[in-house]
């Protein structure tokens, strides 16, 4: 089943990469979003790239769909699920209050003709009016619809807010699921704190139900918000990748499992002494293998994973240690999941490097006892072939013992002696058998010579011509190559050259 769905993600990336169209980056649109930002905002990003995803429709749906939630200092937080259009617009530019948390939540559908392969679920119109009121950096904006980003979480600072940027891995080896990406914004003179989350449907996505899900227990409630002031900027973003690491347990057991499983048929085997066979020692390397790249896989993601922690961790022990005393007993419980959570993942890719490692001394048997049988089968045939070659010695000796007495029965067989009377007589056209049979025989070696002569030249042509591009090759190098190859008038003048000295130092 594995190997069938990563038939199917190979098959779908190539249709990706088939279907991947470069935008038209046009003139600059100076009073639209997000030129409408800092001078140091439109210097340090593509401000064309994001202004030619913006202008696809495609990339956004008719209608508005989303859920929110938000909380002030010491009140109860709320949800409000299914927002519409004007909902949505009114939210935005609700005026901002202190001490506040405000996020918003958005799908990515599947959907043809769009930049990344994705829909978000909102208008192209209240897109542009929400990344200009919260002011986000453009940086987000391929992530908000649906660009699969590896590289490293963007946090960016100034003298009032801080951002972080980032996009969690997803675990799933052999099933497809949106982008997972983040945005958060905290302003520091208002304590104000802006998530804005994009992934798959929460029915599919179970990290964001999950992590929504414990936001809720946490702060829904009025009497355990009560207990608490302004929510700690950085404690969703930690309560998903605490989520994304949590999840992957399921991911790394499996492949723990999976590599015991092997090792278990091998044990089994070498207790029975039982020669594997062809087919058994194939299943067992194309499991190795399977096993070899999901690991290679969880190892990329935990090491993505990592960085969003350590990264994160370094934000957040700046903020505070540039907070109130007060507020400081606040950030150590975000501070200290983020630093066992960049432990924690640590030990994971020793675990599964050990694994890998584990799993090339296996391969490592298996290739050796490929090796043994190989070399069971060629003495086997080597000892039949001496067999052979003895019975073909005899034979010969006996065809060498019994030839003289034959060419001689045969010779004087011939209608050219007679014998009567116990008196052997010879004809007088004796002469035809001598002036056929010599003259035939010369004839055949001299076409055998012939013949062994043109295959020898033709093969030694040929391994000429290898030898010409091989050198050509290695002076034009391995980029230019195909091009001269292809016929350029340079090319045919140099192959001529090598060639022709070739057939001197041949002559």
């Amino acid at each position: 089943m594995s190997s069938l769905s990563s038939a199917g993600s190979v098959e779908r990336r190539l249709q990706l990469d088939q279907d991947f169209h470069v935008l038209n980056r046009d003139d600059l649109l100076f009073s639209q979003y997000p030129c409408t930002l800092s001078p140091s905002s439109l210097a340090i990003h593509d401000v064309a790239y994001c202004q030619a995803l913006l202008a696809n429709p495609h990339n956004f749906a008719t209608q508005t769909s989303c859920d929110i939630f938000d909380r002030k200092d010491g009140t109860a937080g709320h949800w409000i699920n299914n927002v519409d259009d004007q909902t949505l617009s009114d939210y935005i530019h609700t005026p901002e209050e202190p001490n506040r948390t405000r996020m918003i939540f958005f799908n990515l559908n599947r959907r043809n003709k769009t930049t990344f392969d994705y829909e978000l679920s909102l208008t192209q119109s209240l897109t542009s009016d929400l990344l200009q009121t919260f002011k986000v950096s453009p940086h987000f904006v391929p992530l908000l619809l649906g660009e699969s980003d590896y590289a490293s979480p963007g946090i960016y600072e100034d003298f009032d807010n801080k951002e972080v940027i980032c996009q969690h891995p997803r675990w799933k080896i052999g099933h497809h699921l949106s982008p997972r990406s983040v945005y958060m914004s905290f302003d520091k003179a208002l304590r104000l704190t802006i998530y804005i989350v994009v992934s798959s449907d929460c029915t599919r996505d179970l990290v964001i139900r999950t992590s929504r899900e414990r936001l809720a227990t946490a702060f829904s409630g009025a009497k355990q918000s009560a207990c608490y002031g302004a929510i700690d900027p950085y404690l969703f973003n930690t309560i998903i990748a605490q989520e994304v690491h949590i999840q992957s347990k399921k991911h790394f057991t499996r492949v723990r499992h999976n590599l015991w499983a092997q090792f278990g048929v091998l044990f089994e085997h070498s207790k029975s002494r039982a020669d594997l066979g062809r087919d058994e020692l194939k299943s067992l390397t194309n499991q190795f293998h399977e096993i070899s790249q999901d690991a290679d896989r969880l190892i990329a993601h935990a090491e993505m994973l990592t960085m969003i922690a350590d990264r994160t961790c370094k934000a957040h022990d700046h903020l505070r240690k540039e907070s109130c005393p007060t507020e400081r007993q606040d950030f150590v419980l975000v501070d200290a999941c983020l630093r066992d959570l960049v432990e924690s993942l640590s030990s994971r890719k020793r675990w599964l490097t050990s694994y890998k490692s584990r799993k090339d001394t296996v391969m490592k048997l298996i290739y050796n006892l490929v090796t043994q049988q190989d070399s069971e089968t060629n003495t086997a045939i080597a000892r039949s072939a001496k067999t052979d070659s003895e019975s073909m010695a005899v034979i010969a000796i006996l065809t060498m013992i019994f030839l003289p007495a034959t060419a001689v029965s045969g010779f004087f067989s011939m209608s050219f002696f007679s014998g009567e009377s116990h008196v052997t007589r010879m004809s007088g056209d004796w002469w035809l058998f001598l002036a056929v049979a010599l003259p035939m025989t010369f004839a055949l070696f001299i076409i055998w010579y012939f013949l062994r002569r043109r295959i020898t030249a033709r093969d030694a042509t040929e391994k000429l011509k290898r030898k010409t591009w091989i050198a050509i090759k290695s002076q034009v190098g391995e980029e230019e190559f195909p091009r001269w190859r292809s016929g350029s008038s340079g090319a045919t003048t140099l192959a001529e050259e090598i060639y022709q000295s070739g057939v001197d130092k041949m002559a």
